[in-house]
């Protein structure tokens, strides 16, 4: 089973080296795989968002290609605010 770095999360086991797809079923038995492991139900549901952000960022191809991830990334983190103010 492929690993994918999600949302940042440590996901991935190797990066990719090739071009390869995003299917749901992909979606559907990583996560099956995860609740199999024992991962908490928000982690899995914070991974199906995550997975479900990357497969839009895809788009239609849904193919994964050298540096797809990192650019993906990239653009999530541009997305969320930085902390401004005192904790």
């Amino acid at each position: 089973m492929r690993r994918f770095i999600v949302g940042g999360s440590a996901m991935a086991s190797a990066a990719i080296e090739y071009s390869q797809s995003l299917t749901q079923q992909e979606i559907e038995d990583f996560l099956q795989a995860e609740a199999e492991e024992g991962h908490s139900v928000s982690t899995i549901k914070r991974h199906r968002c995550d997975l479900h952000k990357l497969q839009r960022y895809l788009g239609a191809s849904g193919v994964i290609q050298p540096g797809t991830l990192l650019a993906w990334q990239n653009e999530m983190h541009e997305q969320v605010s930085p902390y401004t103010g005192p904790m």
